[in-house]
């Protein structure tokens, strides 16, 4: 079982892109929306916005908090610091990546389920 993590705060070393897209530049909503039409999204819960695995291609996109355009508009957002809307701002896009073999979800499954080491 194979994955790779990547964060963020390492796109100013490296750009890095997915089926073209620049996944740190390109706001959460608009690259699940591309990549859903790519493949299949399966994940336990799409409306929260924090966590998206595309299992068939072995991806998986993660942030640990959703700001959204319409936050913008809300009173208190707007009294917030220039820092502190910085800050929550970033959450428009994923903090990490993740690209992992293809059997990876199956193994999680397993290893929940206490079935990792079963013979199939």
């Amino acid at each position: 079982m194979i994955a790779v993590q990547v964060l963020r705060d390492l796109m100013e070393f490296a750009n890095f892109r997915c089926y073209g897209i620049d996944v740190f530049n390109t706001k959460a909503e608009k690259l699940i929306e591309i990549i859903d039409k790519i493949t299949a999204l399966r994940t336990s819960e799409p409306e929260l916005g924090f966590d998206y695995d595309f299992a068939e291609v072995g991806l998986s996109f993660y942030r640990s908090n959703v700001f959204t355009e319409k936050e913008m508009e809300q009173e208190w957002f707007k009294v917030k610091s220039p820092e502190e809307q910085e800050d929550d701002m970033k959450y428009f896009y994923f903090e990490t990546v993740m690209v992992c073999g293809l059997d990876y979800y199956d193994l999680l499954r397993k290893a929940r389920e206490g079935k990792l080491l079963e013979k199939e």
